[in-house]
């Protein structure tokens, strides 16, 4: 719903903004609690590369890569998500 409620306008200030955004990984060494970090195998924004150098930084993290996803995983893949979140927050 927020995509098909979304302008070109919007959509573009809000690529600006991610792309302009600070470096803030100089924050994932400081991170001191269990982190799930989720990549879609098939994300060319958020890649599961980035995604690795991400979890080698902190200290308890888990990284599940999303087979056959892109970078909107919620929407394609939903249930598959929900069972990896939910098995995570079981650990």
């Amino acid at each position: 719903d927020m995509l098909r409620r979304a302008s070109p306008d919007i959509l573009e200030r809000q690529q600006r903004a991610l792309i302009m955004r600070r470096d803030a990984n100089d924050v994932l060494d400081r991170l001191d609690v269990p982190v799930a970090l989720i990549a879609g195998a098939l994300d060319a924004w958020s890649t599961p590369d980035q995604h690795r150098q991400m979890v080698a930084r902190v200290k308890n993290a888990a990284l599940t890569i999303m087979q056959g996803s892109g970078h909107m995983i919620p929407v394609e893949q939903p249930d598959a998500l929900t069972s990896v979140l939910v098995n995570w927050l079981a650990a």
